[in-house]
């Protein structure tokens, strides 16, 4: 599955649901913006709180939320099974 169809049916289907609007476009991007663009997503979607609220820390060195925003910042930049 392509990058662009992701965004397409999961990240502009749910922003469409949550009542936002995307006006904002991304156009001849280059590949090391993808972890910062991954971020942003994670942050403006409110996931990195959500991770938070469901992933009680113990005494971990780095916290489980963290490891879950990068494992998804990961897959998004490049995900299993898809080659270049």
């Amino acid at each position: 599955m392509s990058k662009n169809i992701f965004f397409k049916i999961f990240i502009e289907d749910f922003a469409l649901e949550a009542g936002f609007e995307l006006s904002k476009t991304v156009e001849n991007c280059l590949d090391f913006g993808g972890p910062w663009l991954g971020l942003e997503l994670i942050t403006q979607l409110g996931l990195a709180e959500l991770f938070n609220q469901l992933m009680d820390g113990g005494r971990e060195d780095v916290p489980w939320s963290l490891m879950a925003m990068v494992l998804v910042i990961a897959w998004l930049v490049q995900p299993a099974g898809q080659t270049d």
